[in-house]
């Protein structure tokens, strides 16, 4: 028989599909007999076959035994049938499970950067990164690091919280002080520290339009809200910034830009504050993220003149992720302000150490320690001594992967305050408690 004889006896095209399936169904057959339906069915999702799988994998219970390979193989079939809102849960269910698993984080995020939630996509990436990471999936994060930063956006954000803490306004407990001269000053009792509750509400919009490949446009307003039951003077701060943002590799924004901010404060004043800003933001090194930003401006009281004046601060932020479970991070702040009473003028110096950890089955816990240092310029004319500030901070925060409603995680904040100042009246310590909404997980 001829080459061209052959042909005549051989299929058409619109017969392939079913002798290809044919071929599989009898290989999937001959291999049943020693495989039960979930290896069949990971078999199907290997070779492509999501609806032949999936029809498996639903008449399937899971067992402590089966459970990760049978959210894998259901995860990765809905990938296969282009559904990624069908394959969330499953792999946000592996996450939480198994928080060291490289490979289900990366799918994680890369279904997070489909579904365009890259807040939390990143997150996931970054995680991720702290794993040893083939070559091939490491130049793939990286891909992503730079999509995300790219991708025009408008996002928006609330949230909500109640903190009951036993000092909110940060005063002194003691009943007495001594002003000029030594001369003794009973303090009035709402003068002193009292608990209280407050109930706290944010939100904001952040707006990027691209004005070219590497440059676009950023615009942001938002707003904060701390209302008071007693302890502390309710207070509420709106602020709007807008400028540039240049794009760089592996996820690195250069920006500047105006800012705009107002704060409503019964107890230490309310003042509005013009300005300009610099930042910078973006990977570094394997497994490192850094941010920058500057701040300058000039403060002007409502109704204390002589606490106008202008205010800078600069801020770094650096966290690495050791490994999908654990990142640690820290920071570095400095302030100065600046006033037309010498007394007011200070400068402020900050720093602080933090650590998460995500345990098996969903616990993510947080610690964080800071200390600052403020030293004000002149002599305070109510007690004639200069005024300087040693503040210690102790936080911890918990939260569980499990409890998710609309994609918010609830949140529990404990946090210790302490500073010691070289004027008793300043002194005070602190201990509170927060509940709110987080995406952060």
């Amino acid at each position: 028989m001829t080459f061209n004889s052959f042909r005549r006896f051989a299929p058409s095209a619109r017969f392939a599909p079913v002798l290809r399936g044919l071929v599989l169904s009898l290989a999937l057959l001959g291999g049943a007999a020693q495989a039960g339906p979930l290896e069949t069915a990971e078999t199907l999702v290997a070779n492509r076959h999501p609806a032949e799988a999936l029809e498996i994998l639903s008449r399937i219970e899971p067992t402590p035994q089966t459970a990760i390979r049978l959210a894998w193989a259901r995860a990765n079939a809905h990938i296969q049938r282009n559904e990624p809102r069908a394959a969330l849960p499953y792999l946000e269910t592996l996450v939480r499970a198994r928080p060291a698993e490289a490979r289900f984080r990366l799918e994680l995020g890369r279904v997070l950067f489909l579904l365009q939630q890259d807040d939390r996509a990143k997150f996931h990436f970054e995680r991720a990164s702290a794993a040893p990471l083939t070559a091939y999936q490491r130049k793939a994060v990286d891909g992503y690091f730079d999509a995300i930063s790219r991708r025009s956006a408008t996002t928006t954000f609330l949230s909500f919280g109640i903190r009951p803490s036993n000092n909110p306004g940060k005063r002194t407990s003691a009943t007495t002080v001594e002003i000029v001269g030594g001369l003794p000053v009973t303090l009035n009792p709402d003068a002193r520290a009292m608990s209280g509750t407050a109930l706290t509400f944010g939100g904001g919009v952040v707006m990027r339009p691209s004005l070219g490949q590497d440059l676009r446009a950023r615009f942001s307003l938002s707003g904060e809200a701390e209302l008071y039951d007693r302890g502390a003077e309710d207070a509420l701060t709106l602020s709007g910034e807008g400028g540039l943002e240049w794009l760089g590799d592996r996820g690195r924004v250069f920006g500047f830009g105006l800012r705009h901010l107002h704060r409503f404060d019964d107890g230490t004043g309310s003042y509005g504050e013009d300005g300009v800003y610099l930042s910078f933001s973006g990977n570094v090194g394997r497994a490192g993220q850094l941010s920058l930003r500057l701040d300058h401006g000039y403060r002007d009281y409502d109704d204390r003149s002589g606490s106008d004046g202008k205010r800078t601060r600069a801020l770094a932020r650096y966290s690495f992720a050791v490994s999908p479970r654990l990142a640690l991070r820290t920071s570095l702040e400095w302030e100065m302000i600046g006033a037309v009473d010498t007394h007011l003028r200070n400068e402020r110096a900050e720093v602080s150490v933090g650590a998460s950890y995500g345990f098996e089955g969903g616990l993510v816990l947080g610690l964080d320690l800071g200390r600052s240092r403020t030293r004000y310029d002149g002599i305070s004319p109510l007690f004639g001594a200069a005024r300087a500030d040693d503040l210690t901070t102790l936080g911890a925060r918990l939260h569980h992967r499990s409890f998710v409603v609309q994609g918010f995680a609830p949140v529990l904040d404990l946090r210790f305050e302490r500073n010691d100042s070289t004027l008793p009246f300043h002194s005070y310590r602190n201990t509170g408690v927060s509940v709110g909404l987080t995406r952060e997980f």
